[in-house]
């Protein structure tokens, strides 16, 4: 696929060399490719005193037999072994360009990988010999400093072996990206594999383009593993005293918090919020639960979360005027805190029918809702924290369509994509997307079909560097489908690229999908019997041989599902059933 081989052209290769040249003290006008040395010359020009390799192994020895690992002769463990690289978040240099368009450059850094390969292993105690006992006041401290000081003090010593031994076997196979807005969430953007980097000077230099559609005031990025096997960890939040409906979920402050639709309860429907105190809870001692806010909610309604202003807020439809009329409600938390809370709720705006599903985000720092009024229906706020009606602006957001089901909604700075379900003229999946700065009725939006899709579940969408991407379930060829934009203006169902994650006729293995950035890599939780997670290796899967999956649960039989990222591990929740009832579930993956 064109995108995923895509070349960065000026911009990045203007980021590295500024970036680059900042850092080494140089002119960012000017590079001096004198200065650029790779870590093969420099170990070949003075190798290590063999009695000097042999302390260095000897205490590599002590340090991983901490681990219970040991070494054969050429320095190999005897069993096989593991680790996870350390979740380290850094601060790129980053810019970007009038249409949004932005560059982001950072160096290579993973604990005790001192020759710059990705992988902790033997190898990495050259560096330490070849530089042993120099300090900032060497002739060559830059390039010593960058390959062997592992643990920071200004001085190649013995002390620099630990970072080996307690990283060995660690393999980085990539970076994550993460952003946010000016008072948004950290979110995942995408992610840059280990062989992009290239030789800057001393160091491994590590890049990123992220297009348009990321308009972000902040940027970092953290190291990850290649290889996604997960432990999950499985537990109930609420009880089976009701039927259960719609869960919901976002981050929130840094943790997972989710609302849900709480039926049975006579005579009405409430709906319920929670949200953690940790973030990655493990049981459900680690959440706070509100089982019931008091919102009347239609029978089977739509419920919506966002973080606004850095506190819950959700969305839903007051059935207390049913079945004459039917009211969109906002309702804003004053806290983020895992603990007691006060709401402060008014209406959006008034309906004649049920919308059946709504969508809530945040457009530039402000709520923005989505729902199927005949037609793709928006409401935006002109506050970060509305109070009443008064507040909010509403307008048509769908052009060429008079019927848009189950919309999924993101925003990034001002733009706005939109996914959502059509019958007409026959099963279809739908593409909107905003074509000003300040969309304000139908004519500042474009969409169109973008593929023919039998399906009950509502399609899920993700920005990828900036580019959007729709995971969406077809029952008539028991299959989940992957779609991305070939551009962030693609304007047809021509400039898309789409292949199948997985297909298996007359299974269910295609139920309830959830999609999410993972590690930032697309993802995509789903399945009825059997709950599976799919997982891709690159951030722009282009067949389905580049999914893997691993099972989560056999007995899921979930109403409805969310998959969630923290800190690049999945969080997935959903409505599992059992004895007639259902209940909220929390599936916490952790990596192994």
């Amino acid at each position: 696929m064109p995108l995923q081989h895509r070349a960065i052209g000026s911009l990045l290769a203007i980021a590295f060399l500024c970036v680059s040249a900042i850092a080494c003290g140089r002119s960012p006008g000017r590079i001096d490719n004198n200065t650029v040395e790779r870590p093969g010359l420099q170990q070949a020009a003075a190798a290590p005193d063999p009695a000097v390799m042999q302390q260095l192994r000897s205490e590599l020895e002590r340090v991983l037999a901490q681990r219970g690992i040991e070494l054969d002769d050429t320095g190999q463990p005897l069993r096989s072994v593991s680790a996870i690289p350390k979740l380290v978040y850094r601060q790129p240099g980053w810019f970007s360009d009038f249409n949004g368009d932005t560059a982001l450059a950072w160096a290579h850094y993973q604990q005790g990988d001192y020759d710059l390969n990705g992988e902790v292993n033997i190898s990495d105690l050259t560096p330490v010999g070849i530089h042993l006992g120099k300090t900032t006041a060497s002739p060559d401290w830059l390039t010593a400093a960058v390959v062997a000081d592992g643990d920071g003090n200004g001085e190649i010593n013995i002390a620099d072996v630990t970072p080996i031994g307690q990283n060995f076997a660690a393999r980085v196979s990539g970076y994550m990206v993460q952003a946010r807005e000016a008072s948004g969430e950290w979110h995942e953007v995408g992610f840059t594999p280990m062989e992009s980097g290239f030789k800057s000077g001393p160091g491994l230099e590590m890049g990123y383009f992220a297009n348009g559609g990321e308009v972000e005031a902040d940027w970092r990025v953290a190291p990850v593993a290649g290889v996604r096997e997960f432990s999950w960890n499985r537990y109930a939040l609420t009880t089976q005293d009701f039927q259960h409906f719609d869960v919901q979920g976002c981050i929130v402050d840094g943790r997972p918090a989710l609302v849900y639709e709480r039926y049975g309860l006579t005579p009405d429907t409430h709906d319920g919020f929670a949200i953690a105190a940790v973030a990655r809870p493990q049981s459900a001692a680690d959440w706070y639960l509100e089982d019931d806010l008091g919102h009347f909610l239609y029978d089977n309604s739509p419920v919506a979360i966002a973080s606004v202003d850095g506190k819950p807020a959700i969305a839903y439809v007051d059935y207390s005027a049913a079945p004459v009329s039917f009211a969109v409600m906002y309702s804003r938390r004053d806290s983020a805190v895992a603990g007691p809370a006060g709401w402060s709720t008014h209406q959006v705006a008034s309906l004649s029918a049920n919308p059946v599903r709504l969508a809530l985000t945040v457009r530039e720092g402000r709520p923005y809702i989505q729902f199927n009024n005949s037609g793709l229906e928006a409401w935006q706020a002109n506050t970060a924290q509305p109070s009443g009606p008064a507040d909010w602006s509403g307008y048509s957001a769908a052009p060429g369509f008079n019927d848009f089901r189950s919309p999924q909604c993101i925003a990034s700075g001002p733009w706005l994509f939109s996914c959502g379900l059509g019958v007409t003229p026959a099963p279809y999946l739908l593409f909107n997307r905003s074509t000003v700065l300040a969309p304000n009725g139908s004519g500042s939006f474009s969409d169109y079909l973008l593929t023919p899709v039998d399906s009950a579940y509502p399609p899920r969408l993700m920005l990828i560097a900036g580019l959007p991407c729709v995971v969406v379930s077809d029952a008539t060829s028991s299959s989940l489908q992957f779609l991305q934009a070939g551009s962030r203006t693609s304007a047809s169902a021509a400039s898309w690229f789409q292949h199948t994650i997985v297909a298996q006729p007359g299974s269910d293995l295609h139920w309830e999908p959830a999609a999410a950035l993972v590690g930032g890599r697309p993802a995509v939780a789903s399945g009825y019997n059997e709950l599976r997670l799919y997982w891709t290796g690159g951030q722009f899967p282009d067949n389905s041989d580049q999914w893997s999956s691993q099972p989560v649960d056999d007995s899921a039989e979930p109403f409805d599902r969310v998959l969630l990222a923290l800190d690049g591990l999945p969080l997935v929740l959903e409505l599992g059933s059992a004895s007639g009832n259902s209940q909220v579930v929390v599936n916490i993956g952790n990596e192994q």
